[in-house]
């Protein structure tokens, strides 16, 4: 079992580290700029990760031993590339685009910040997002119990079906910590790497280095990257493999070669890993770099496109069956209820509904901190609604039980990216006059295309949530390279100097007050002086002497079997498993009605129930 909590033993972190720095090394040794072979290695990583977490669970080997054992076979592997393989004579990606001047410098040391002060922030605080309660990190518990990422019998049915990579991770680093003191990091080092890949983007549409460094300051100081950046969630861990699609895809479409492919396809498939919006953010890049590719190398493209479509499917073969054989779709029940108003598409495919949604799923992303320009905002939302003869609170586009409102709450799930969606549609204004900049016309306006047709397709397909600002976050971070565009246009370094200054300051709230991880008191409360189990608890405080109680009721008795009830509503689950601390025990959820019934172990009795 897991302790969960400090002291942590770190020891064996070192073996998937030093994996992925030898792969590192073995991407320079080939010629690679840093960048490229930091966003490489990355890709590599991951594939190694995913493909030894299935391997290892078709035995029950999904433990501390074998984790540390397969680390330290990549480890040993991976040294022959990075000092003993073939070295290229000439770096690619070594010219940078010259120099970014003193703004394009402060626009990298503003991020630069903002990542030291977010990895405070994830460092000290333990898990405690709303989802990360219910389903990812009690999923990852079950994992290690179980030894293996097969599905299971759960109340909770999130906690299979849907998309597993990012809790991969996690679970690597808690079997190898035997703690969940950095189950943070995962989302933190996603969005580190989301801005080499989106600097990286910048430099494929043509941007100088003062503009890739102002690429990468737009996705830092993104609200809800920030907010996201130190907790358990997802959104930004498909950001890294988005972007990582994006640049290693666009560079096969111009250049070909299969180690292209191979790493692009591989992120695409760690992408659809990791969430299924993936789908629909993925699908226009995957369209324009085939178009692309099957203009420039004809029916050399063939081989590739098979190898990519060929690793989307075996990295999520597992997935897929499994979830084939609970549910019968390798995309699960497509649901969280019977009600058709807990589908995740929309019930009716419209021009109204992509009007709507489009109006809403914009808007959404407008709050301020003052409450009346909200209100303004949601008023003309709503009137715009009543023009077009649509409703705004239509049950067949709207998530069941939620109603359509704006707010600024400094929160992970809520808030949008106000200052953002204001610069992406100024650059989208700008496209026509990119031509007289020096930046590659054609590739900034398919890219700008797909950007823009995965918010339409987003808006098309899902049911409207007041929280989708949270699954915008890909989108937003991919298209950070407009920002970059668009302060592109002056060479005066003082504007560029106050709008970097303005950004920075403009992220400060997100960055010190998060409510649910503040890092200066927020109301009396801040990660670095409350209590873990305050921490735990902090979007539930209500929750906390109960769990307290009925952990301290488990550890008095001669019983390790717990059998979990059904709970009300969205059951947090996860804090009872760091609040038993050592005690050896095993959790199994029972009385399950749902279709994951009937994959516990028959003769497995729990000697205590509890209900949470």
């Amino acid at each position: 079992m897991i302790a969960y909590r400090a002291p942590m033993k770190p020891a064996l972190l070192i073996l998937p580290a030093a994996c992925w720095v030898f792969i590192f090394l073995g991407f320079r040794r080939i010629g690679s700029g840093k960048r490229e072979a930091f966003l490489g290695a990355s890709v590599v990583w991951g594939l190694l990760l995913a493909a030894s977490s299935e391997f290892l669970s078709l035995f029950r080997a999904f433990n501390y031993f074998w984790i540390a054992a397969s680390w330290a076979a990549f480890a040993a592997v991976s040294i022959v590339p990075a000092f003993f393989g073939p070295r290229a004579t000439k770096e690619r990606g070594s010219r940078e685009g010259g120099s970014p001047g003193r703004a394009g410098t402060f626009a990298v040391i503003c991020a630069s910040l903002i990542a030291v002060i977010t990895l405070v922030v994830a460092l000290a605080s333990p898990p405690n997002n709303w989802d990360s309660m219910t389903y990812h990190m009690s999923r990852v518990a079950h994992w290690l119990q179980n030894e293996s990422i097969h599905h299971y019998p759960t109340n909770v049915l999130r906690q299979i079906h849907l998309s597993p990579g990012a809790e991969l991770v996690i679970a690597h680093i808690m079997a190898l910590g035997d703690s969940d003191n950095l189950a943070n990091l995962v989302q933190w080092g996603a969005m580190l790497g989301s801005l080499v890949g989106v600097s990286l983007i910048a430099k494929t549409l043509g941007l100088g280095a003062r503009g890739q460094a102002f690429s990468a300051l737009g996705a830092a100081t993104l609200p809800m990257g920030i907010l996201q950046s130190t907790s358990t969630q997802n959104d930004y861990v498909l950001s890294l493999w988005l972007v990582s699609f994006i640049y290693w895809g666009a560079l096969f479409a111009k250049e070909g070669g299969v180690w292209k492919a191979f790493i692009a396809g591989a992120a695409l498939g760690l992408a659809v890993l990791t969430k299924g919006t993936a789908y629909i953010y993925a699908f226009p890049f995957l369209v324009w770099f085939a178009l692309e590719g099957a203009s420039r190398h004809g029916k050399a493209l063939i081989g590739p496109a098979a190898m990519v479509a060929a690793l989307v499917l075996l990295i999520n073969a597992g997935h897929y069956t499994r979830n084939q054989a609970v549910f019968g779709s390798p995309l699960g029940p497509g649901a969280e209820s019977e009600s058709q108003e807990f589908t995740y598409t929309n019930s009716r495919i419209s021009a109204g509904t992509l009007a709507s949604n489009l109006l809403r799923n914009a808007a959404i992303h407008m709050g301020l901190p003052f409450q009346g320009a909200n209100r303004a905002i949601e008023g003309a939302v709503v009137s715009a609604h009543r023009v077009l003869g649509l409703d705004p609170q239509d049950k067949a586009t709207t998530w069941g039980g939620t109603a359509f409102r704006i707010g600024t709450e400094l929160h992970e799930d809520l808030d949008g990216n106000p200052a953002h969606i204001l610069l992406i549609i100024a650059a989208l204004a700008a496209l026509p006059f990119i031509g007289k900049r020096g930046m590659d016309k054609k590739t900034a306006l398919f890219f700008s295309l797909c950007v823009v047709s995965g918010f339409l397709l987003f808006s098309l397909l899902l049911r409207w949530q007041p929280w989708h600002s949270r699954l915008h976050l890909p989108l937003f971070v991919a298209a950070s390279p407009l920002i970059g565009m668009l302060f592109s246009f002056t060479k005066k370094e003082g504007v560029l100097f106050i709008a970097a200054l303005l950004l920075f300051i403009a992220s400060l709230p997100w960055l010190l007050f998060n409510y649910q991880r503040p890092l200066l008191p927020y109301n009396g409360f801040s990660v670095l002086t409350a209590e873990r189990v305050d921490i735990y608890f902090r979007a539930r405080p209500e929750l906390k002497w109960k769990y307290v109680e009925a952990a301290g009721i488990i550890s008095r008795q001669d019983c390790t079997d717990l059998g979990l009830m059904p709970g009300a509503g969205d059951m947090w689950e996860y804090p009872i498993w760091p609040l038993l601390g050592d005690k050896r025990f095993r959790l199994e959820h029972v009385d399950v009605k749902n279709e994951s019934a009937g994959l516990g172990d028959p003769d497995w009795r729990p000697c205590l129930h509890l209900r949470l």
